[in-house]
């Protein structure tokens, strides 16, 4: 073969590449390809309209059932899932993708953007796919071209059944051990945190034994400037996390029995242990504390 012919040749092969369009394409998968009824815990089925590039006019194929065309399409007006004849889901430009059969176990998703590239997909996933589930899925895509006619474009997949083999049961077998072993651990663990729960009485005493009040240090509480009384707790058995620490009054004592100004305030909690702080107004005995009890109460969040 001469030079001239072969650098012809090059040149004829560069010019159909260039001018090679790929218009939409209906693209349908599923996932996986064939059941095994009691086995497979979902199936998924996605079909969508894509385009690659973009073509010089009109070229779609009016009225006819194709999986692609030689340009890419506008608009999508619908999409139409059927298994064997019978339609299953659907959804168009007014309508939201929805289940038209298998209401139970099937959920589906899927939108018309009409945007270059994509145009619109469905999904649809079936939870535990049963027997019926196999069979011939045809996707039905409904749009419009650059120039308004209508194009329909469809796309066909086969779902095929099996049955399971013995090692298909004994990795099953195998696989829901693992399972129920690691949640058997979790809810060991559930029930251990669950079950820890811890309580105590801290007793503020200003009259008899009395605790070591502020005398110069006074935090501010309201409208009042408060001395204060710090008791730290260490909890019997160190939490994973830190805890829900709870309090409530047990005993409370003033001996001139008049209204009383104090405040509670938890410090700091840690999964060791906690601070409780409770101030008292010292302006006047008539508010003062004489004695205090605080029950506690510690469980995990």
């Amino acid at each position: 073969m001469s030079h001239a012919v072969l650098v012809f040749l090059t040149a004829l092969v560069l010019c159909m590449v260039h001018n090679v369009v790929v218009g939409s394409n209906v693209t349908l998968t599923v996932n996986p390809a064939s059941l095994q009824p009691g086995l497979t815990t979902s199936m998924t089925l996605t079909c969508s309209l894509d385009d690659t590039v973009a073509g010089p006019g009109s070229g779609g194929l009016v009225g006819r059932a194709v999986d692609s065309t030689t340009d890419n399409l506008k608009y999508v007006t619908s999409i139409v899932v059927s298994r064997d004849g019978s339609d299953v889901a659907s959804m168009t430009e007014h309508i939201s993708a929805t289940a038209l059969a298998d209401v139970t176990n099937a959920h589906v998703t899927g939108s018309i953007h009409n945007t270059p590239g994509d145009r619109g997909h469905i999904e649809i996933t079936w939870t535990y796919p049963t027997a019926d589930k196999s069979g011939s899925y045809t996707c039905d895509v409904t749009a419009v071209d650059d120039v308004g006619h209508t194009v329909s474009l469809s796309s066909v997949v086969e779902v095929g059944m099996t049955s399971p083999t013995t090692e298909d049961l004994v990795n099953y077998i195998h696989n829901m051990q693992v399972k129920m072993a690691a949640m058997e651990g979790k809810i060991a663990q559930m029930e251990a945190k669950a079950s820890h729960i811890e309580t105590g009485t801290l007793v503020y005493d200003n009259y008899i034994n009395r605790g070591p009040w502020t005398t110069t240090q006074i935090y501010h509480v309201g409208y009042y400037d408060m001395q204060y009384l710090d008791q730290t707790v260490t909890f019997a058995k160190a939490y994973t996390t830190p805890p829900v620490v709870t309090w409530s009054t047990g005993y409370y004592y003033n001996h001139d029995g008049t209204g009383e100004l104090y405040s509670t305030t938890l410090v700091t909690v840690t999964n060791t242990g906690f601070t409780l702080r409770v101030g008292k107004y010292p302006g006047h005995d008539h508010h003062d504390i004489d004695r205090m009890d605080l029950v506690w109460t510690s469980f995990p969040q």
